[in-house]
């Protein structure tokens, strides 16, 4: 089987070489699998810090239609602001801290984002 590409069949392999189709594909797979580590190590990190706390949440959108949001996990604001100055350091030197922050600063964004599904829903039986 090869990649399809506007209607077109693309090679895997031009002789016993691999096509560029395939040199861009193993590419693409070889950094998601560097990207995917990097992802890991830096959870694991944060998570070594006791900084992971289970959540649920129940969202009520606009029309009354209720969403019950289980099993995720938030950065304990709590628990970060009394880390010691080691593990603060520790997890800056990571590169871990413009994660955190975003993240946290991502926790207002709540009523945004069922204001933003309610629009959708609303859009969605009109069309």
């Amino acid at each position: 089987m090869a990649p399809f590409r506007d209607d077109k069949v693309l090679p895997f392999f031009s002789g016993n070489e691999p096509t560029e189709a395939t040199k861009q594909a193993l590419a693409f797979c070889n950094q998601f699998q560097i990207d995917f580590r990097a992802t890991r190590e830096m959870v694991d990190k944060i998570d070594a810090h006791g900084l992971f706390s289970p959540r649920q949440s129940k969202v009520t959108l606009e029309g009354g239609e209720v969403l019950n949001l289980t099993d995720f996990q938030v950065i304990d604001e709590a628990a970060f602001n009394k880390l010691s100055d080691e593990a603060f350091l520790d997890l800056r030197k990571s590169g871990a801290l413009g994660l955190l922050y975003c993240h946290l600063a991502s926790t207002n964004s709540w009523t945004s984002l069922v204001h933003q599904a309610s629009v959708r829903k609303a859009e969605g039986a009109k069309g």
